[in-house]
């Protein structure tokens, strides 16, 4: 019997040891119970001879996907960002389509060969692990409007991704993982909504207008944008995370605060560009420029001083940016550190937080190396 593609995913993650906390072991667990006591949402396998209990699988399955190497700082929140970052609008289609599909399993056009599901398998922990994304989003449908020669795309309505008959391309491989992963997190955030709703309930509040007018103020003088073009369209309180919008652009940027209501991260996302590109070399890079750029906006975000600043990249052996960003490390004059991450793709700050000290900045840095140091990347600092 032909296996399916997540056969081969399983057999390759059990080849691999990983250590995963006690604590994450215990939410798991936790999970579980509460998925076989509700009702849960219905979800579609990825494809099809995939025979689990679907929520419940998904659930589990992008639980354990996200956990394995939560070792690793930069593996957990390259993977988390970009989930996150979908709009509600996003999820909630995303989640819409599945539930409404009549077909029970995501489906393939045709068989995948040997080749394709091995390379699958590692493009795949390449896209968990260390943030290895497609440039672009893959074309989508809602019905199937006619064969697209030698293309890959999907219809929402079979859930079914149409391959080309050639053998895909690297880009397209991760196209598809992509949509797997944002359609597989968005029916997992709605299962734990209703898994967790009497809690969540007692919880969650109100959406507090004096934080949604703080998070349109800060993303306007962050980015040198008038407060006029930005508006709030969404927030998660439970997460408090507030997104605000740049009207006509589609940009999106996501406000995290903490418990005590102090802003601590930010994340922008430009509409149809990935922050994450590949082919950028570090020489062609004006480092000067984009380090007093990224000092400006750590001063603004922080609203301190810069004592010290240093630059982190992903590299290649080639000597190209492996994800296309360089993480400015700023010391403030308390003591705290400021990360902004710049983008190539968008020529600005795609994700800036906060960290207690250079203790903590250090042994982030020192993660990141550990986490690439035998995959052919390098996590160096540039000048």
């Amino acid at each position: 019997m032909k296996k399916s593609m997540d056969e081969w995913l399983r057999e390759g993650l059990t080849d691999r040891e990983y250590q995963i906390p006690h604590s994450y072991e215990k939410k798991l667990e936790q999970t579980i119970k509460e998925i076989e006591n509700r009702k849960v949402i219905h979800r579609a396998g990825r494809f099809s001879r995939f025979a689990v209990n679907k929520a419940a699988g998904v659930v589990i399955f992008v639980f354990l996907l996200s956990a394995v190497s939560i070792s690793s700082y930069a593996a957990v929140n390259l993977f988390r960002d970009r989930m996150s970052s979908m709009s509600e609008t996003e999820r909630q289609n995303y989640n819409s389509d599945i539930q409404n599909c009549k077909v029970d399993e995501d489906v393939l056009s045709r068989e995948l060969t040997l080749g394709e599901r091995e390379q699958i398998a590692v493009l795949r922990e390449q896209y968990e692990n260390e943030g290895k994304f497609p440039q672009k989003e893959i074309r989508q449908m809602k019905t199937n409007e006619g064969t697209v020669a030698d293309e890959l795309y999907f219809v929402a309505d079979e859930s079914k991704f149409y391959l080309p008959e050639r053998a895909m391309t690297e880009e397209e491989m991760l196209q598809l993982i992509d949509l797997q992963e944002k359609r597989d997190y968005s029916v997992r955030q709605q299962n734990e909504a209703e898994i967790s709703e009497d809690q969540k309930g007692q919880d969650a509040g109100e959406p507090d207008a004096w934080l949604e007018r703080r998070s349109v103020e800060t993303v306007a003088k962050l980015y040198e944008i008038a407060e006029p073009e930005l508006e709030i369209v969404s927030n998660n309180v439970k997460d408090r995370c507030y997104e605000v919008a740049q009207k006509d652009s589609g940009s999106r940027f996501f406000v995290y605060y903490s418990e005590d209501h102090a802003i601590e991260r930010i994340i922008y996302k430009k509409k149809g560009v990935s922050a994450h590109q590949s082919g950028v070399q570090s020489e062609s890079l004006h480092i000067k420029r984009i380090s007093k750029k990224m000092r400006k906006r750590a001063e603004v975000f922080t609203g301190k001083e810069m004592d010290t600043q240093s630059s982190y990249s992903m590299m290649e052996d080639s000597g190209e940016l492996a994800h296309g960003t360089i993480s400015f490390y700023h010391q403030m004059m308390d003591g705290s550190v400021c990360v902004a991450v710049y983008s190539t793709a968008y020529d600005d700050l795609y994700d800036m937080y906060k960290l207690d000290d250079m203790k903590e900045a250090r042994q982030q840095i020192r993660d990141k190396k550990r986490a690439v140091g035998e995959r052919g990347v390098r996590y160096q600092e540039i000048k």
